[in-house]
């Protein structure tokens, strides 16, 4: 099949890093795959290229995006694409707009990646995000909640849950990949356990509250561990900017500075996982967060909220802790359990999570639901030698 493969860039995000496995995924396949970008971030454009895969760019030169959708139109038209599946709100408007300047237009599909609240969302914003669902085959979410809104508010869609992919990887620590990690963090912690937390530093991810979890543990004498932050801590929103700034000169304030240590952005997170005790995650506005995945895979048990599809993937003291939503008290409580365990009790929890990441997120089972997507969206063309 000829899949082109839509997103507003390849930097450092979740969907980003999602997209370009599929991609490669399908490559191997023997698919035909092209990506399409917006914007130049290209944190993930290497993965690609050393695929094989041609990534065809168009500058965004305006607000709207005229002309994103007219270069994206005329792509369709050069190529006889069969499929094409967009990632986020805006390139799935893109590529339904795109797709109605084309005569023969691809089979489109649409995902959607986060949390979509609807109350929130102007009339417009509203609109144009139903607009490009109504112009889609199949809308795909990579989570059962985000799934279910949407069947709840447009009945007559086509909606499917697949989770993300995650490549396996060997779980064993060892001296050289922490030399390797003090080599990229100085300030590695070794006298200490470490906690990771991974993410832009944004308010949507809620470092403030995991700083409130660490002072109620410090006050009352137990914390036990340092808490890591991997992600970039500059971001062009000037409020996001302010927030980064307040955390902080929290974090002195409260002196905390012996207990959080900011990591930067990092290429290669599974390293950190695997020399981590364990992860630690307060958004409640994600699909199926990314980091969430990836820890779970490397064997690394997860504390999270106790929201959207996490009861699904965590099983509370089993394999990871769930903790009340915006909760300072309980996300304490959590992490202090976690460490209340033997190093034996550690080990097993450590082996569940990564056995349920193999049962979940495996990378082979995501590319067989979308080639099997695909097929049953273009079953004549899919049945070709």
């Amino acid at each position: 099949m000829n899949i082109l493969l839509i997103i507003d860039n390849f930097g450092a995000g979740g969907a980003q890093n999602q997209l370009s496995l599929l991609a490669v995924g399908l490559k191997r396949r023997g698919h035909r795959v092209t990506c399409f970008v917006y914007h130049p971030q290209n944190f993930f454009e290497a993965r690609l290229l050393d695929a094989g895969i041609p990534i065809v760019r168009a500058a965004k030169r305006d607000k709207l995006g005229v002309n994103v959708i007219v270069s994206l139109a005329r792509l369709m038209r050069r190529e006889t694409f069969d499929i094409a599946l967009s990632y986020l709100d805006t390139p799935n408007f893109y590529a339904a707009a795109a797709c109605r300047l084309v005569r023969r237009a691809p089979a489109l599909l649409v995902s959607h990646r986060f949390t979509t609240e609807l109350q929130s969302l102007s009339r417009l914003q509203s609109g144009i995000r139903r607009w490009s669902n109504q112009q889609a085959h199949t809308l795909v979410c990579n989570s059962n909640h985000e799934r279910r809104l949407w069947q709840s508010v447009m009945p007559q869609a086509r909606c499917v849950t697949i989770y993300n992919g995650i490549p396996d990887a060997p779980t064993a620590q060892s001296e050289d990949r922490l030399a390797s990690i003090r080599s990229k963090v100085p300030d590695w912690p070794l006298d200490r356990p470490v906690v990771l937390a991974v993410g832009t530093v944004t308010p949507r991810k809620q470092a403030a509250l995991i700083l409130k979890a660490m002072e109620i543990l410090k006050n009352s004498e137990q914390l036990r561990f340092t808490l890591v932050w991997l992600g970039k801590e500059k971001v062009t929103m000037h409020t996001d900017v302010h927030y980064a700034r307040q955390l902080r000169e929290s974090i002195e304030q409260k002196q905390l500075q012996q207990h959080w240590v900011w990591a930067g952005e990092q290429a290669d997170t599974h390293e950190f996982y695997r020399s981590a005790q364990a992860l630690v995650h307060a958004s409640t506005r994600e699909g199926l967060p990314n980091v969430v995945c990836e820890a779970q895979m490397a064997g690394l048990p997860v504390i999270v909220s106790d929201v959207l599809d996490h009861p699904d993937m965590i099983e509370n003291g089993i394999n990871g802790f769930l903790f009340t939503p915006d909760n300072a008290q309980i996300l304490a409580e959590k992490l202090k359990a976690f460490f209340d365990l033997s190093a034996q009790q550690q080990h097993d929890m450590r082996e569940r999570s990564r056995q349920r990441a193999l049962e979940l997120y495996s990378l082979e089972r995501c590319v067989d639901e979308y080639e099997t997507l695909f097929q049953s969206v273009c079953p004549a063309t899919a049945a070709q030698p």
